[in-house]
């Protein structure tokens, strides 16, 4: 099952490597943990639809690091760009890592900003912009799970200990089927 398993892999792992790269953003994450859990010790159903930074941060985290960074579809009809036209049942890779880094859809593309995924005009942008799930009939059927099983993962991490990258470990992406660092993701936790 790769794709319950390795792709939600991929994405704990990038959240965690974004924890450590950017500490701003993780003291914000870490204050709505604070906040949400300081009465009770567990993240509970009805309350991971209460997190919008947390949200924005695992969001803005696979926008970054798209854990399946190219998609396969077959074209049920045919499609013109530009002057080319694609015949019906042509199989297409779609670069679902361009999209999350394209320049025209999404302003300082190489910048890490979960704020965007907090703004009003979302609905604004295309809705195939943001397809970390794939997109369409034959999206990921899991995503609503695996994006709560990221919130939790991250939130309690986050609440927990405080998240910092191993000075010098090299943390180049390698882009395969599912995107991950060629040497692995080295983080130092320090309780909090």
């Amino acid at each position: 099952m790769f794709e319950g398993h390795d792709t939600t892999a991929s994405a704990i792992s990038w959240a965690i490597y974004s924890l450590g790269k950017y500490p701003r953003e993780q003291d914000i994450v870490y204050k709505e943990m604070s906040n949400l859990l300081r009465n009770n010790k567990e993240i509970s159903w009805e309350n991971l639809q209460d997190m919008p930074q947390l949200t924005a941060f695992v969001k803005e985290s696979m926008r970054m690091f798209t854990p399946v960074p190219m998609g396969a579809r077959q074209l049920t009809s045919p499609m013109t760009i530009g002057d080319v036209v694609i015949p019906a049942g042509v199989n297409v890779d779609v670069n679902q890592h361009m999209i999350h880094h394209h320049p025209d859809v999404w302003q300082e593309h190489e910048v890490f900003k979960p704020e965007r995924f907090l703004q009003n005009d979302l609905t604004e942008r295309h809705p195939y912009s943001f397809v970390p799930f794939a997109a369409g009939p034959r999206n990921c059927i899991g995503q609503n799970f695996a994006m709560n099983e990221i919130k939790v993962v991250i939130g309690r991490l986050v609440h927990r200990y405080k998240v910092k990258l191993v000075e010098g470990h090299n943390y180049d992406i390698n882009p395969e089927l599912v995107m991950r660092a060629k040497h692995g993701i080295k983080v130092k936790l320090e309780s909090r």
